[in-house]
């Protein structure tokens, strides 16, 4: 018998049974794997279409869409707008300081700060996605004024090109993911509405003859539990039209 048992296991195994050992090791028929190979289409069309259009940095369009990507469409489309409507406003002030301080480096630097400050501020005071365009609106500048404190003439072309990779960025993975996944935030957002509306029905059948620590927990849960909403909110608006008219009454 143990024979029988060390020939089965010295015989050779096919090429095809490899192969589909392998493929079944590499697990390509999960979400996670799709998710990877939406990410990978996504950066690769920003960087050919980069490279086409001969920008100076075509590798920023596809690290755009890496710094954007997320496994939800919703999140996706509406981190991406945000990113490229602060990356627009970022530009506008890049040329505005470049045209008051280009030549005078002490001062390009005191108006850098000084945006940046506000940019964090403002990210302070917002939240979701907003928060986000608002810390892109501040280092925008940097990056695009990168290159032309020496030539300050050429300053109109580095920030319409570091404008021109993120929206490339910004719509190819856009695309990609409108085509390539799946709408789910709505069932989730019913979903955790009506474990809240349970949960607050919960709470108030308690409050009676609860101890004031005990009324105070219950209550700080709730919170949680709303915030959870609001979150799913600010994504699902992105990805529903009918949510985002739903959304100030919710």
């Amino acid at each position: 018998m143990s024979e029988v048992r060390s020939a089965i296991a010295d015989t050779p195994v096919s090429w095809p049974g490899r192969a589909r050992a392998l493929l079944s090791r590499l697990d390509l028929a999960t979400p996670r794997s799709a998710y990877v190979a939406r990410s990978t289409a996504a950066a690769l069309l920003a960087l050919a279409v980069a490279y086409l259009l001969e920008l100076d940095t075509p590798f920023s369009a596809a690290s755009t869409v890496l710094l954007v990507i997320n496994p939800v469409q919703g999140a996706v489309i509406g981190k991406g707008a945000w990113r490229f409507i602060g990356t627009l406003v970022g530009m506008l002030a890049a040329v505005a300081l470049m045209a008051v301080a280009g030549q005078q480096p002490l001062l390009f630097v005191l108006g850098f700060g000084a945006w940046l400050g506000l940019c964090v501020a403002a990210m302070t005071l917002l939240r979701h996605f907003r928060a986000s365009g608002a810390v892109v609106a501040g280092y925008t500048i940097g990056l695009a004024t990168y290159g032309a404190m020496g030539h300050p003439e050429h300053t109109f072309e580095h920030v319409m090109g570091r404008g021109a990779t993120v929206m490339i960025g910004v719509v190819c993975l856009g695309l990609v993911s409108s085509l390539f996944s799946a709408r789910t935030l709505r069932a989730r957002l019913h979903a955790h509405y009506q474990r809240l509306a349970a949960s607050v029905a919960g709470a108030i059948a308690r409050q009676q003859g609860a101890a004031p620590a005990d009324a105070l927990a219950a209550r700080q849960a709730l919170i949680a539990e709303v915030y959870g909403v609001d979150d799913l909110l600010a994504a699902g608006k992105a990805e529903s039209e009918d949510l985002a008219q739903r959304a100030a009454a919710v």
